[in-house]
């Protein structure tokens, strides 16, 4: 078992939801919390595809993992709840100026991106292992970690690792599996392990943060990093889902021509291939 708390967030992924629970259960962390809903209070919450249905089924066979709904609130709510903080930080942090900042920068943000943030606080306060020192990591639905990647992390999770961000680089498939960009994504510690803090605080949209007295900063500017592999993200503009993803709150659809493709000439993760049989696009 992989010493890891995985924080996931599904809706209406019927095309990738069977792969991605069984990527997480290759992953073997100690506590699974997966929110199935949507974050825009325009849009019915469960999902209505059978998404919900197969992670109730998977849930109802691990003791380890259970299923919520998301945090719907309006601005005013959602900035109460942003200054709340989840129930593993200190009460002293709602005084900070960090905390009041943020809280009230959610005015003028969007409640999908702030009811994203405040679903992963809630997943902080309802974890049974949440502790300093141990990791935690979030998770999306088509989103796949290389073999070795996914072995990389846990050996670092569970080996004493000095680092306390693991960072990788990612691949976007947008026309299918033979062809992809290494440009879409700059970020290279989106839905990577983090080490708990005792100031970490997520904020919107979902944004893992060291929360000072008087800033909040990404983990990725304050602690070590240590890199361990590459991921697949599986964005296919062909898909409903696409489409479907960028109608919610103030989301733009990434203008796709724009990026270089390249051919992929490796191999896709082993619950892809197992899952999806890839084919010439």
């Amino acid at each position: 078992m992989t010493d890891i708390i995985l924080f996931a967030t599904h809706w209406n992924e019927i095309d990738w939801i069977k792969p991605s629970l069984a990527q997480i259960d290759r992953i073997d962390p100690i506590e699974v919390i997966i929110c199935d809903g949507c974050f825009d209070m325009e849009y019915p919450a469960p999902s209505t595809d059978g998404t919900r249905e197969v992670i109730q089924e998977f849930v109802s066979n691990r003791e380890n993992a259970r299923m919520i709904s998301p945090v719907r609130c309006d601005s005013l709510e959602g900035a109460c709840e942003l200054w709340r903080g989840h129930a593993h930080s200190s009460l002293l942090r709602r005084l900070h100026p960090a905390r009041l900042r943020r809280a009230g920068m959610s005015f003028g943000t969007h409640h999908y991106r702030v009811n994203q943030a405040l679903t992963f606080n809630r997943m902080i306060s309802l974890s049974q292992f949440w502790e300093e020192g141990r990791w935690f990591m979030t998770y999306d639905c088509d989103q796949f970690y290389q073999d070795c990647t996914i072995e990389n992390i846990q050996n670092e999770v569970n080996g004493g690792s000095a680092a306390e961000l693991l960072t990788a680089d990612e691949r976007t498939f947008f026309h299918g599996f033979q062809h992809y960009t290494d440009q879409y994504e700059a970020r290279k510690y989106n839905n990577m392990p983090h080490r708990i803090r005792a100031d970490t605080m997520i904020f919107p949209t979902r944004a893992v943060t060291a929360e000072g007295l008087f800033r909040t900063r990404y983990y990725a500017d304050v602690v070590p990093t240590k890199h361990v592999g590459s991921y697949h993200h599986y964005k296919f503009e062909f898909e409903d889902r696409f489409e479907e993803a960028y109608q919610v709150g103030n989301r733009k659809p990434p203008e796709v021509d724009q990026y270089d493709m390249k051919s992929f000439e490796g191999r896709h993760p082993s619950v892809v291939r197992k899952h999806i049989e890839p084919t010439p696009s």
